[in-house]
């Protein structure tokens, strides 16, 4: 392992709060295979942003591109000499979070309508400096929004919103990561909220399911869960 990438193991190892090492030492457990990519530069970050417009990418999410353009950490487990695939941690690339197509209806607007709030204008009250934000280049490394205690904590009770999504308004999705077998992992646009997406789960049977209100809590929430096949699923309701 060269230099370069020892230095980005350790990065990924503390990132990760030691959870590599741990899954490496515990029996039964094999083939801890870590991957990750060279960071994303900001011309790259605005060129998605431009094809993407109006949607700019978190300013959590961006950080994370800025240390690696994508991650894939896989483990398995020998049981009785035969290996097996239990887990998988990854985010795509920023070239594979790609547009996914949504067939809307009113029940699914809804669904959606219970997590995105917007005050009496119908505006987000913190979504123009969320955009002035992400328009400037973002100093934190990833190590520091991990420990930003202003994120969203996965123990707390979310509390749904009731305000309707008005007629004209775009919902808009991007594949963070094919959970092959379970179902798909969302970032989840709305058009008045152009920087503040939400992470949600696309079941096998085209159910949309809410997971995290931003990205760094969903990836707190895949750490926790080891990235386990199907670990989504049991957040789901």
């Amino acid at each position: 392992m060269n230099t370069e990438n020892t230095k980005r193991y350790a990065w990924l190892e503390d990132i990760f709060s030691g959870t590599i090492n741990y899954l490496k030492s515990c029996p039964g457990i094999c083939e801890v295979k870590v991957g990750s990519r060279m960071s994303v530069s900001e011309n790259q970050i605005k060129a998605w942003e431009n094809a993407n417009s109006p949607f700019l990418l978190p300013k959590d999410l961006k950080s994370f591109y800025y240390f690696s353009d994508g991650l894939l950490i896989n483990w398995n487990i020998n049981l009785k000499g035969s290996v097996t695939p239990i887990g998988q941690m990854q985010i795509n690339s920023l070239e594979k979070l790609m547009k996914v197509h949504i067939s809307m209806d009113e029940q699914l607007m809804n669904r959606f309508n219970q997590y995105f709030s917007f005050d009496d204008n119908g505006k987000n009250n913190n979504d123009e400096n969320e955009i002035l934000e992400s328009n400037k280049s973002d100093e934190k490394s990833i190590n520091d929004v991990i420990n930003d205690n202003n994120y969203y904590d996965e123990n707390l009770p979310f509390s749904l919103q009731h305000d309707f999504i008005t007629n004209g308004n775009i919902m808009c999705g991007y594949l963070l990561y094919n959970c092959k077998n379970y179902g798909k992992v969302i970032l989840l646009y709305h058009s008045k909220l152009r920087a503040k997406p939400q992470v949600w789960f696309i079941d096998n049977n085209n159910e949309w399911n809410f997971l995290s209100p931003n990205f760094m809590s969903y990836f707190r929430l895949m750490v926790k869960n080891y990235g386990i096949y199907g670990w989504q699923l049991a957040y789901l309701y």
